[in-house]
């Protein structure tokens, strides 16, 4: 079956995506805590890092949903 590999790597995304979407809530939450600076700044770093990741694997998802739906109706 010639979308097995697309259908896998799509499950792989939304999987990356739902981790991310995990990390990205947890971030927030100990953004709206009273924090170090220094700790503001890592915390906001690594949002920033989660939020790009996140555009991306969600970019990738597209490219595969489009992918399979071409070939099924090929």
């Amino acid at each position: 079956d010639r979308l097995r590999p697309l259908k896998r790597e799509l499950e792989q995304v939304e999987k990356r995506m739902a981790a991310l979407t995990r990390e990205k809530q947890d971030l927030e939450a100990a953004l709206s805590q009273p924090l170090a600076p220094a700790d503001i700044a890592a915390q906001g770093k690594r949002l920033k890092g989660v939020d790009d990741e996140l555009a991306q694997a969600e970019g990738r998802w597209l490219e595969l949903s489009e992918a399979i739906e071409t070939a099924s109706a090929a």
